[in-house]
């Protein structure tokens, strides 16, 4: 309980997570804190950010199983599938971009 997983403001290490069990909070400043439960994905907004900071804290609620990736890794490994097309890759970025859209409204 409590571990954190991300910082706000910290150079960014290019990395997203996907919660697989138990759930996280998420804070934005002094924005009342997000509760996340699984499965999700955090670490995508970063892929937005020009700034290249974290743009939140994020730690477990609870006891959580996270997986950690690069996305670097994760974007070249979509574009050498060749079972993975243009069309798909538009899917794939407008879902994270969407995502990302839902999370920044939920800071407002």
């Amino acid at each position: 309980k409590g571990e954190l997983l991300y910082a706000e403001g910290a150079i960014d290490d290019n990395t997203g997570a996907v919660l697989v069990d138990g759930g996280l909070i998420v804070a934005f400043g002094t924005k009342t804190p997000t509760f996340l439960e699984a499965p999700e994905m955090v670490g995508e907004m970063q892929q937005l950010n020009k700034h290249g900071t974290r743009t939140a804290t994020v730690c477990a609620r609870e006891s959580a199983t996270v997986l950690e990736f690069p996305w670097h890794d994760f974007v070249a490994r979509i574009k050498d599938r060749p079972d993975i097309n243009h069309a798909d890759h538009t899917l794939i970025r407008d879902a994270f971009t969407k995502i990302a859209g839902d999370r920044f409204k939920q800071r407002k």
